[in-house]
Parts: structure tokens; C-alpha cells; sequence
């Protein structure tokens, strides 16, 4: 598990998306370990968005998960609450799944826990939750996904060719910025 996610970085663990895409709820989402338990925020939100990946010396793809910046409680349990103590931590696992979005630094996974309940997100409502495969494969009436039953998982780290791809349009803005300072 080490290789997969190394313990010297930190992580984002986003929703990988199957459900229906909404106009007004279009910013992407993670898991946030803030406010006392596990849920879906906005990559934007000020704490809770970065983990920390810590494997088990029992289990090859066994893992703790730890939440940064969160205070006390930044261990995710098994009820996905959130535990000050490693002890009291959940033992979660994973298996890769197809990419989403596909970035040349994310790794898809599904989640589960001992119990094989795997770790699912609903985003209309912000709700991560434990369910079985089966419970995750409801749908609506008009077939769409009711819920999102895997991650991708993307190391926080400046990405040299995303930052030159962003400095193009950054430049553009400025050049923009003088064209009206002209008028």
C-alpha cells in the first residue's frame, strides 16, 4: 500500500462521479473530515479536504485514513465518525477501480470497510455513507445513479505542466487588464 499512496504526501480523496451532474452544485467534491464526521465538501473548503493514508502492518491493502487540519478527532472510524486515536481508528481497504476523471496523478479506488461495506457518497446532500454494493447500486426512475461508490484519490502536489498550462491564461488576463486600462 505504501507505493500506492506514500506516507510523505498528503491527499485528496474526491468524489468520483456516476450520479448526475448538477448545474448548481458543478464544483467538484471530496471527503472532509471536519465538524465531527466524515462528508462531502468543495476542494475550496478551508479544513478538512486533506488525508493522510497510514497502511496496516496486518493487511496488504488495509489502511487508516487521517484527516488534516481538523484538530482532536482527525482518525476516520468504522461509523465514519471521527476518533483522536489511531486505535480507535477504522480499518478500511481498497481495490482500483476505472479512472474518472483520469489525471495522470489520481488513483481510482473503492473503499470498504471489514465489514464490506463500502464507502459511498451521496453529493446532492453532502453525505458520505456506508452501504452495500447493492444499496449503491440504486437508481432513480430515469435510470441515473443515485449514489457515487468509488473515489479518486490525488496526492496534493504543484504539478509543474497543470501550473504552465493555468500561467497561459494568467498572462492572457493580464494582457486584457492593460488593453482596458488603454480605453
Amino acid at each position: 500500500m505504501g507505493n500506492v499512496f506514500p506516507p510523505s504526501y498528503n491527499y485528496y480523496v474526491g468524489v468520483w462521479r456516476r450520479t448526475p451532474y448538477d448545474v448548481l452544485r458543478s464544483e467538484p467534491m471530496c471527503l472532509n473530515g471536519a465538524r465531527g464526521g466524515a462528508h462531502i465538501s468543495s476542494y475550496d473548503t478551508d479544513v478538512g479536504q486533506l488525508w493522510r493514508f497510514h497502511a496496516s502492518q496486518m493487511h496488504a491493502n488495509g489502511f487508516y485514513l487521517e484527516a488534516l487540519d481538523v484538530g482532536e478527532n482527525r482518525f476516520l472510524a468504522g461509523d465514519l465518525a471521527m476518533v483522536s486515536d489511531r486505535e480507535e481508528a477504522g480499518l478500511w481497504f481498497f481495490e482500483f477501480t476505472t479512472p474518472f476523471r483520469g489525471g495522470k496523478n489520481d488513483v481510482a479506488i473503492k473503499v470498504f470497510n471489514e465489514t464490506g461495506l463500502l464507502l459511498c457518497s451521496e453529493p446532492l446532500n453532502g453525505r458520505a455513507i456506508l452501504m452495500s454494493d447493492k444499496e449503491a447500486s440504486a437508481r432513480e426512475n430515469d435510470g441515473a445513479w443515485v449514489y457515487n461508490n468509488a473515489w479518486e484519490v490525488t496526492p496534493d502536489v504543484d504539478d509543474v505542466e497543470v501550473d504552465m498550462f493555468l500561467e497561459k491564461y494568467l498572462t492572457q488576463e493580464d494582457e486584457l487588464d492593460k488593453f482596458i486600462a488603454q480605453l
